[in-house]
C-alpha cells in the first residue's frame, strides 16, 4: 500500500491519542480531588473531625490518579515517538520536525523531574516550564502538517481543509489552558478541561487521518 509507513505511523498516534484523553480524565479528576482535599483540610483545621475522612479520600485518590497519569504518560510519549518515526519515512519533514520536538519535549520533562533532587537543574526549571508547551503546541503543528501534506498527495482534500483550522483551534486551546494552569483550584480545574477539549478536537482529526489510508 502507498505510504504504509505513514499509514502505521498515523495509527499509532491515533492510539497514543486515545490515552491522552484518559490521561486529560485524570487530569480533571486530580484538579477536583486537589481542590477537594485543600478545601477538607481547611475545614479540619477548623474543627469539623467529619472533613478528616474526605481529606484523606480526596488524597489517595489523587495520589492513584497520579500514578496512573504517569503510567499512561510514559506509553503515550513511547507510542507517539514510535508513531513519528515511521511517518518519518514516508514525509520526512514535517514528521521528522516532530520527532525531533517530541524528543526534546521528553528530555525537557525528564530534566525537570531531576530539577527537584539536583540543584544545578533547578535553576532552568522555568526555562523548561515555558519550553515544554511550546514545543508541544509546534509538534502538534508539525504533525498536522505532515498528516497535510500526505493527503494532498492521496487526494484527500476534506483532511486538507480541516488541517489549517485545527492548527488555529489546538493553538487556542493550548494557550488558554497554559494561562489558566498557572492559577490554582477552579482556575486549575478550568485548564484541564480545556486541555481535554484540546484532546477531543484532535482525536477527531486523527480518526479522519488514520481513515484515509482505505
Amino acid at each position: 500500500m502507498e505510504f504504509e509507513n505513514a499509514r502505521n505511523g498515523i495509527r499509532k498516534l491515533f492510539t497514543c491519542q486515545i490515552i491522552e484523553i484518559v490521561i486529560g480524565l485524570l487530569g480533571i479528576l486530580i484538579a477536583v480531588l486537589a481542590a477537594l482535599f485543600v478545601g477538607s483540610a481547611t475545614a479540619v483545621e477548623a474543627g469539623a473531625d467529619e472533613a478528616t475522612v474526605a481529606a484523606v479520600g480526596a488524597g489517595i485518590g489523587a495520589l492513584f490518579a497520579v500514578i496512573a497519569l504517569i503510567v499512561l504518560t510514559i506509553v503515550a510519549t513511547v507510542l507517539q515517538i514510535k508513531g513519528l518515526s515511521l511517518a518519518r519515512k514516508d514525509e520526512p519533514k514535517y514528521f521528522g520536525g516532530a520527532l525531533g520536538l517530541a524528543v526534546l519535549v521528553l528530555v525537557a520533562q525528564i530534566l525537570r523531574g531531576l530539577g527537584s533532587t539536583v540543584p544545578f537543574l533547578a535553576q532552568f526549571d522555568n526555562y523548561l516550564a515555558g519550553l515544554v508547551p511550546l514545543s508541544t503546541v509546534l509538534l502538534l503543528i508539525m504533525t498536522v502538517l505532515g498528516i497535510k501534506t500526505i493527503a494532498e498527495k492521496l487526494g484527500r482534500k476534506d483532511i486538507v481543509s480541516m488541517s489549517m483550522p485545527i492548527i488555529i483551534i489546538e493553538s487556542i486551546v493550548y494557550a488558554s489552558s497554559a494561562i489558566t494552569g498557572l492559577s490554582d483550584g477552579i482556575m486549575g480545574i478550568v485548564a484541564a478541561v480545556l486541555a481535554f477539549v484540546g484532546y477531543i478536537i484532535y482525536f477527531v482529526y486523527l480518526a479522519k487521518a488514520k481513515a484515509m489510508f482505505r
